[in-house]
């Protein structure tokens, strides 16, 4: 009798073990998952930098060419 209650106990305790271990798995490729958004919202934030930087650059020899236009 105690023999059989221990055999099921220990049966649930290593399905519980599985559990947590598939638990563990999806954390970690969930975890990834967040790793590889993140870089790909960094890279696309530097570029949306870059252009906006370029448009600024783009704006200013506008400004310049104008200027220069107005004094001469």
């Amino acid at each position: 009798m105690i023999y059989s209650d221990v055999a099921e106990r220990l049966k649930q305790l290593e399905l519980l073990q599985i559990k947590w271990e598939e638990y563990e798995r999806d954390v970690n490729s969930l975890n990834n998952w967040f790793s590889d958004q993140s870089a790909r919202l960094d890279k696309f934030h530097r570029i949306g930098h870059e252009v906006s930087v370029q448009h600024s650059i783009n704006e200013c020899k506008v400004c310049i060419k104008e200027f220069l236009a107005l004094t001469s």
